[in-house]
């Protein structure tokens, strides 16, 4: 039988059959027999009894969570890492973490603790750095051309090429709680050549 049905079977039987289990036992029944009383299989009969008999008790063993390997304060500046820096990755965080206590830190704590925090690694928006002076453009460049309709006829859209020069434009996820799409913190501006406004 697999392990996992086999942890499932074992889970399944009640605290009182289990007792019975024990109680037939001890009165000298085989393995064979007391699967056949409480219609459980014999590896689950067997399972039991060796955990009564190593440890005097039947359920299974509780488990423990693991320790926490943060303190207080390096929870701190986990958070204060993310907010500061919003496109910072999970992986520096847990480098800078560890270079300061000289403690293991992988980047999947960092992530937990983060979560726990409702701060989630999400897709940036990206926008141009629009000033007054660009909307104002903008808005007029619209206002002119809103009731064109056979005039969008005499209008030739090309192909464009875009080159990247500050930084990649594949992706890039900021820490940012529910509400926070628009935050400026949450954006990434997309520099571009000089233009008309600048």
């Amino acid at each position: 039988m697999p392990r996992r049905k086999q942890r499932l079977s074992y889970d399944q039987v009640s605290e009182f059959d289990r007792g019975r289990i024990v109680a037939y036992r001890k009165s000298g029944l085989s393995f064979r027999e007391i699967g056949s009383r409480v219609g459980q299989t014999q590896k689950t009969v067997i399972r039991i009894c060796d955990r009564w008999m190593q440890e005097g008790m039947t359920d299974r063993r509780v488990r423990s969570h693991p320790p926490q390997c943060t303190s207080s304060r390096d929870d701190r500046n986990i958070m204060r890492m993310a907010v500061t820096d919003r496109s910072v990755t999970s992986r520096t965080i847990a480098q800078h973490i560890q270079s300061e206590t000289h403690h293991p830190v992988s980047a999947r704590t960092i992530r937990r603790h983060l979560q726990q925090s409702g701060l989630s690694a999400r897709p940036s928006l990206l926008r141009l750095p629009l000033t007054q002076n660009h909307r104002r453009l903008h808005r007029q460049w619209c206002d002119e051309r809103g009731m064109w309709t056979a005039e969008w006829n005499e209008v030739v859209f090309t192909d464009e090429s875009r080159f990247c020069l500050q930084h990649h434009d594949g992706g890039i996820r900021v820490w940012k709680q529910r509400g926070e799409r628009m935050l400026n913190n949450c954006v990434m501006h997309l520099h571009t050549g000089p233009a008309p406004g600048d």
